[in-house]
């Protein structure tokens, strides 16, 4: 495919490139994460050739990233098919379409520039000192000369300027074209007005179109050098590597002496001293000792957390205080912290609706721009006004019709947004979700760790045929290799009423429904009694009732079968989180319906839901139950986002429109199926993310409303005010002026009014 040499000399330093001879297509350059080595670019094109037109061009494996020629149309289905092939992926373009090179070097030489010629005109008009070889009382001439070339001076070292406003993404007018044509027209308005002088023919005449042009061009530039600075720091505060140690204390356990290690060498089970003030350098479980732990990078909160043997600790935390050993669970690239950092570096690479919904009115504004500058300068010319009040108004109108920024004002609020939630640990998989979370009206709840602890207690049991530390025993052993909360409870347990724990063969979780396992060799099953029943397990009457009882109250029955009958049941507690009740509040008075889907039965389901106000619930879900119904949801119409914290949870994430996961137990079938990760959150930070995210939606049409009023403002001055005066040779500066103002206040104007 061939490029215009143009397009050839940025493609290094740009990432949207208007191909030559497909205008509708463009180059977009798309980052990947954790490629290896021997990856081709054959392997991508027979992943997204699916996608009519879409073309690899090039695949930088050092990078890495891809340069794919596709429509903006097709742009996220390529990348959705990146993604369900296993890659991180991130599409850009930027919001700019080209790069100054030396922007800030460039402003001050020509704001210098500037001044200078400003105090020449001030000093010709208030008889300031000037050089006698340049002042205007001893040789007008000279003075002009000086003048032009100060002009022309700061026209050439902003010349990147007029070359970068000739490319702009497919089908539409760069942002900069109409005011480079303005610029130009004021120039040479100022030369046409100049050259007489030069001749000797009215050497005292003069005018202040070169000085205009040049402040037009200034204005611009520093528009551009604010507008691209800003963006750019916004987007490198999100992609920022998380830090961790170049090494660790490793405890070698034959010797009992300790070694350093390079982090990046750490594997499971190694086990790892942390010292006061040391930053941990893997996830891993406290084995001896006690520390407090500042996880703040992870979770936002800046509390100290106490950790005792049996807590986890993750890469990137802080050990403030205490000594304590811990066994790593995962290398140092499976942390939880680098995860979810990979997961932010790519976040904000995606375009949104807004974005492209403010595309199509720049797109119209340009249109109509063109059209009332042609009306303008016609309306002068019939009324037979002079060239130079027509190039003027001319000039004005096409200096001011292109609102400067606008695309910026809706794209900056994402980037900040973007980078307060990571801030306040608040993870996501790309920045229209910020969008997205604006439209929900449906949030579907799990219970467990969501509306409740979290944290399930052996409350009662109930035995029948066994003793009850008999009974026990037999269930804590079957549950006592699988990590989840039932298994903690149940050891606990056992503990504390000494049930000792017997050998097992064998034991597997059946997801949503229970454990089993092979002890002594009987088969031992814990869970529900559906799933019981569905195996041939008898039940009898009374632990039905009993079972029946206890779900009443809010609690959890759990029976336990030992081969083919079942000899008792646990009652299992989990009491309502604090702050739940507040926080479905909020999400009430937004207008939001709450729903509760679990795999409890329908009593503990409906105890909870009545606790909670909570109208509608589902019980005796599984995994792909909750899936459906969700589905089922999306064919009523309804945006619905999902949170949960297991991963029995993640097929609901993936079917809702937005995925939320909340807990520490990132794992990378989670990182795939939600959209937002809270390592740290409860219920509480979910409604306070959407009002914020409705607040924030709200004040960007609000910006772009005000931005859109100023604009027909501006342009009904230039309609009106040079005919009332007779005279427009200052309007193209104060229209530059007054549009420019209106860019550093889209740009700068703190957007929140109160933070997440």
């Amino acid at each position: 495919m061939h490029f215009s040499p143009y397009a050839s000399k940025f493609i290094e330093t740009t990432d949207f490139i208007i191909i030559e001879g497909a205008i509708s297509m463009s180059l977009h350059t798309i980052s990947l994460v954790d490629i290896s080595n021997d990856a081709t670019a054959d392997q991508f094109t027979a992943i997204i050739q699916s996608v009519i037109g879409a073309k690899i061009i090039a695949f930088d494996a050092s990078v890495p990233a891809l340069i794919v020629s596709c429509s903006d149309n097709d742009l996220a289905a390529v990348v959705e098919l990146l993604q369900n092939s296993g890659y991180c992926v991130g599409a850009l373009p930027r919001v700019r379409f080209y790069t100054i090179k030396y922007p800030l070097q460039i402003l001050l030489i020509s704001i210098t520039a500037l001044l200078f010629l400003i105090y020449l005109n001030l000093a010709q008009a208030a008889a300031l000192p000037l050089p006698v070889i340049i002042d205007p009382v001893h040789d007008q001439g000279a003075f002009i000369t000086a003048r032009f070339f100060i002009i022309i001076f700061i026209m050439l070292i902003n010349i990147q300027y007029f070359f970068g406003s000739t490319k702009g993404p497919a089908g539409l007018l760069s942002p900069d074209l109409l005011i480079c044509t303005g610029i130009i027209i004021v120039f040479l308005l100022g030369l046409y007005e100049t050259i007489p002088v030069f001749m000797g023919i009215n050497p005292s005449a003069g005018n202040f179109y070169g000085e205009t042009s040049c402040l037009i061009i200034v204005l611009a530039t520093a528009l551009k050098v604010c507008e691209t600075s800003h963006i750019e720091r916004l987007t490198d505060s999100l992609r920022q590597d998380a830090d961790f140690p170049a090494s660790a204390a490793v405890l070698d356990l034959d010797t009992d002496e300790e070694k350093q290690v390079s982090s990046s060498h750490l594997q499971p089970d190694d086990i790892v001293t942390i010292k006061t003030g040391q930053t941990i350098p893997a996830d891993g479980e406290i084995s001896w000792g006690e520390g407090s732990v500042d996880e703040s990078k992870l979770t936002g909160s800046f509390d100290l957390i106490d950790k005792a043997p049996g807590d986890k600790v993750f890469l990137g935390t802080i050990n403030t205080k205490g000594t304590f050993h811990y066994r790593v669970s995962a290398a140092v690239n499976e942390s939880v912290l680098l995860q979810l950092t990979k997961l932010q570096k790519t976040a904000a690479n995606m375009n949104t609706d807004i974005e492209h919904t403010t595309i199509k009115i720049v797109r119209a504004s340009a249109v109509f721009t063109i059209f009332s500058s042609l009306f303008a300068a016609a309306l002068a010319i019939y009324i037979k006004e002079s060239p130079a009040f027509i190039f003027s108004v001319l000039a004005s109108i096409l200096v001011a019709g292109y609102p400067p920024s606008v695309i910026s004002s809706a794209r900056i609020p994402f980037l900040s947004a973007a980078r307060q939630w990571y801030t306040c640990g608040i993870f996501f998989k790309n920045i229209r979700i910020i969008e997205q979370i604006y439209h929900i009206d449906t949030v579907i709840l799990g219970k467990t760790g969501i509306l409740t602890e979290g944290m399930p207690a052996v409350a009662a049991l109930q035995a029948e045929g066994i003793t009850p530390k008999v009974l026990l025993s037999l269930a804590a052993s079957t549950e006592k290799d699988l990590k989840h909360t039932l298994s903690k409870a149940l050891l606990a347990s056992s503990v504390k009423n000494q049930a000792h724990l017997q050998r097992i063969s064998s034991s597997q979780l059946i997801e949503g429904s229970g454990a089993e396992a092979l002890v002594n060799g009987d088969i031992v099953r814990v869970g529900k009694a559906s799933w019981l029943k569905e195996e041939g397990i008898n039940i009898s009457n009374e632990l039905q009732m009993k079972g029946f009882q206890i779900s009443k109250e809010g609690s959890t029955p759990i029976y336990i079968a030992l081969r083919k009958y079942c000899h008792g049941v646990l009652t299992m507690t989990d009491s309502i989180k604090y702050g739940s009740k507040t926080a479905l509040a909020h999400l009430h008075n937004m207008k939001i319906n709450t729903m509760l889907f679990t795999g409890d039965n329908k009593n503990t389901a409906k105890y909870i839901a009545d606790q909670l106000s909570i109208t509608q619930y589902k019980a005796e879900l599984l995994p792909d139950d909750k899936a459906q119904e969700i589905e089922l949801l999306h064919t009523h119409g309804l945006t619905v986002a999902a949170v949960g914290n297991a991963d029995n949870d993640l097929p609901m994430l993936r079917a809702a429109d937005i995925g939320i996961f909340l807990d520490h137990n990132v794992n990378p079938a989670a990182v795939s199926a939600a959209d937002i990760i809270y390592p740290g959150g409860s219920l509480q930070r979910v409604a306070e993310t959407i009002k914020f995210c409705r607040y924030m939606m709200k004040h960007i049409h609000c910006k772009l409303i005000c931005v859109a009023v100023f604009f027909f403002l501006v342009l009904a001055s230039i309609f009106i005010f040079p005919y009332y005066l007779g005279s427009a040779e200052f309007f193209p500066a104060a229209a530059a002026t007054a549009m420019t103002l209106l860019g550093f206040l889209v740009i700068k104007i703190p957007l929140f009014l109160h933070k997440l």
